[in-house]
């Protein structure tokens, strides 16, 4: 079988957890399929192998000084994008006679349908996120108590929501200008979902999302559940253990609202008094809009000492930090599709604490490899201090391990191959459990 990928971004222009998810399953299926990833060319090679996958680049004008950087969300939610990387995408489809494309982001989604109405080539989508529902989200958020939808009314509040929670303080014209391109997202975010109909299947990374995006209208027959690959088993291996007696935990992701790490900050003061401070560390991994304000709170908490702002870590070197902590807390706000750092905390044998949102709950098992809370300081803290004073817990996790290597790696690949097959010979998806 001949796949096509198609990825806004791929390795080693890798800004999040998508890109490794997609750089996983590439690696795993071109064990025994023949894989092409076709991407942007953001100032790599334009044709590369990477373990057995070939990247193919197409050209694009505008390159990237760093390989976590993303550029603005305009230069690829447009039609000119749209009907551009269309052109190349077909052309790889005659050229390597590929069977079938994969998308794996939102932004390419309208381009590649667009390659395989060209091409008469079958198309399958997975969506990682809510983005293409609602451009803002907030509305998700409230998915749980509110699941009616986004209309014009809610859109405009969950545009004012953001603005207020990633945009605080911006004057009256770049406001209107803000509500001037919420018009046009929401006009592209009915493009996507028009493209996205057309797919012969939809992936989702959770039951959560597959339930939402059902509420949406978006043909729930065609939609199914793959969770994201795991990374290779070597990059989850046991590493030297910790050089010191230090309690160490870690929060790995953007510094922004939706990840929630201000309210594991907040939850910082009560976790001390619960335990010796002294030697408490937290690092913070990663880069984002609250990072400054975050700074000046772990000041005013008197937190400085035991908090470290690391900025963004390369992945490998992620991977190897894993094993050097006590405890991953993920507390997220939003609703997250999936949640890749809890699941490599895992696999590295660290418990995590992680918010109810989302697929969360699908990946740490409540109890037994960690524990799932509200998003609020207090319930944080009590599981933080819960964890840390269970030693039985890593144990647990480390039980857990062969489950979890079989749910999101061979079972995953395995899931795939026939999701891919069975568009092939146009039953157009595998047999899923309905929606609850």
């Amino acid at each position: 079988m001949n796949i096509g990928f198609v990825s806004d971004y791929f390795p080693p222009f890798a800004p999040g957890g998508a890109e490794w998810s997609t750089f996983y399953l590439a690696q795993k299926l071109a064990g025994s399929e023949r894989v092409v990833v076709i991407t942007p060319n953001y100032g790599a090679a334009a044709r590369e192998n990477m373990d057995g996958v070939l990247v193919e680049r197409f050209a694009f004008p505008f390159k990237l000084r760093s390989h976590q950087a993303l550029l603005a969300y305009s230069w690829h939610a447009n039609p000119l994008f749209y009907l551009y990387s269309a052109v190349p995408i077909a052309r790889r489809v005659k050229k390597y006679r590929l069977d079938i494309l994969h998308v794996h982001h939102k932004q390419s989604l309208v381009g590649a349908v667009l390659a395989g109405t060209f091409t008469g080539t079958p198309v399958v989508a997975s969506v990682r996120d809510g983005m293409v529902l609602c451009r803002y989200g907030m509305c998700l958020n409230d998915f749980d108590t509110r699941p009616q939808g986004c209309d014009w009314l809610t859109y405009f509040r969950c545009l004012s929501d953001y603005l207020a929670l990633y945009q605080p303080g911006i004057g009256r014209r770049k406001r209107l200008l803000r509500q001037a391109t919420a018009l046009y997202h929401r006009l592209d975010s009915h493009l996507k979902k028009s493209a996205l109909r057309r797919a012969s299947a939809i992936i989702t990374n959770s039951l959560k999302m597959r339930q939402i995006y059902a509420s949406r209208g978006i043909h729930p027959e065609k939609i199914v559940t793959i969770y994201n690959p795991a990374p290779v088993l070597s990059e989850c291996s046991p590493a030297p253990v910790k050089s010191d007696d230090a309690i160490h935990i870690l929060y790995a992701g953007k510094i922004s609202w939706g990840k929630g790490i201000h309210l594991l900050v907040e939850a910082l003061p009560l976790v001390c008094q619960a335990l010796s401070p002294g030697n408490l560390r937290v690092t913070v991994a990663g880069r984002g809009p609250l990072e400054e304000k975050l700074k000046r709170r772990v000041e005013e908490l008197g937190l400085a000492r035991h908090v470290y702002f690391s900025g963004h870590l390369p992945h490998e070197l992620l991977q190897q930090l894993y094993h050097q902590v006590d405890l991953v807390v993920v507390p997220s706000v939003v609703q997250e599709s999936f949640g890749r750092v809890a699941l490599e905390a895992l696999l590295s044998s660290v418990p995590v604490v992680a918010s109810n949102r989302g697929g969360l709950a699908e990946i740490v098992e409540d109890g037994v490899t960690g524990f799932i809370v509200e998003p609020e300081p207090g319930a944080i803290a009590r599981a933080v201090v819960q964890a840390l004073q269970s030693p039985q817990l890593r144990q647990q996790v480390r039980d857990a391990l062969p489950g979890l290597q079989s749910r999101f790696g061979a079972d995953v690949t395995r899931q795939y191959r026939q999701l891919y097959r069975d568009v092939l010979a146009g039953h157009g998806r595998p047999r899923q459990e309905p929606l609850p």
